[in-house]
């Protein structure tokens, strides 16, 4: 569905389903990015220049004393403010099982700064 500000909203038979398109992104639109939210009831819609992003984030040949929650967390600090992972990810910190070829960390980054080209 779109309203008259060009928002769109998708509605979704289970929160599954849901959970999975917000995770699996990023999403493009006619060759354009677009941002997926959670609606909730108190959320303004603007089409403002967001001050902040969020992205997903690969970060590949983590070594493996970084495989947990707070090593994740203190590798996507190099980027900006970590959000969360993605179940894969996630799985392996907490069960070590899973992915090790990449992590892939949600991340609110400044829209005005230059992301950084690696984290060492």
């Amino acid at each position: 569905m779109m309203n008259e500000k060009g928002f769109f909203f998708f509605k979704f038979g289970d929160e599954a389903l849901m959970m999975r398109c917000l995770e699996d992104g990023p999403w493009m639109f006619h060759n354009r990015p677009i941002l997926l939210q959670r609606w909730h009831l108190e959320m303004q819609l603007n089409k403002g220049s967001p001050r902040f992003i969020p992205l997903w984030v690969k970060f590949y040949d983590v070594p493996m004393e970084y495989w947990s929650q707070d090593g994740m967390s203190f590798i996507a600090s190099g980027v900006g403010k970590p959000l969360g992972m993605d179940r894969i990810t996630e799985d392996t910190c907490i069960y070590g099982k899973g992915r090790i070829i990449f992590a892939r960390i949600l991340i609110e980054v400044d829209a005005a700064k230059k992301l950084p080209e690696c984290i060492k």
